[in-house]
């Protein structure tokens, strides 16, 4: 009969829940046969699986849309390093345009013109030109502004 006895004792198993109810910790114990206890843990690794399974997948789908968005940025840094170089050669070009209708144009009309437009602009517009006519233009404006402007375009060359 003491055989007995330690084979039921060994199909049985304690568990202790322990748990809060705000004022002080209360034991919970329950005995539950040893079969239960590895089928409720089979279910509980079934579940915890299951749930890896779907992180694995929200992460293959998080790691796939992260690479599509990465070649899409990739490409769009590509479209836009193509137009930066369309415009720096479009603006290259009106720069040689626009630096030949004033190398072209009278001292004095191009300065009257300059009164108008921002230092930005004129610096722009001098830096272009031949040397002998910015400075003709520079001549033609008011000193302290051709100072000014001078001094600015040291710094842009």
């Amino acid at each position: 009969m003491r055989n007995d006895e330690d084979g039921a004792r060994l199909r049985s198993r304690v568990f202790i829940d322990v748990y809060s109810d705000h004022r002080r910790d209360v034991f919970h114990v329950v005995e539950v046969s040893m079969d239960e206890t590895v089928n409720t843990l089979k279910a509980m690794l079934a579940e915890k699986n299951d749930s890896i399974v779907v992180k694995d997948d929200s992460i293959q789908q998080l790691t796939t849309t992260l690479a599509q968005l990465q070649k899409k940025n990739s490409d769009d840094n590509t479209v836009i390093a193509q137009l930066q170089t369309q415009v720096n050669s479009w603006t290259s070009q009106k720069r040689k345009d626009l630096a030949g209708a004033y190398n072209d144009m009278d001292a004095g009309a191009a300065a009257k013109i300059m009164r108008n437009l921002s230092d930005g602009d004129v610096i722009f517009i001098l830096s272009s030109v031949q040397k002998k006519q910015a400075a003709k233009i520079l001549g033609e404006l008011d000193p302290a502004r051709a100072a000014k402007l001078m001094t600015s375009l040291g710094h842009t060359k």
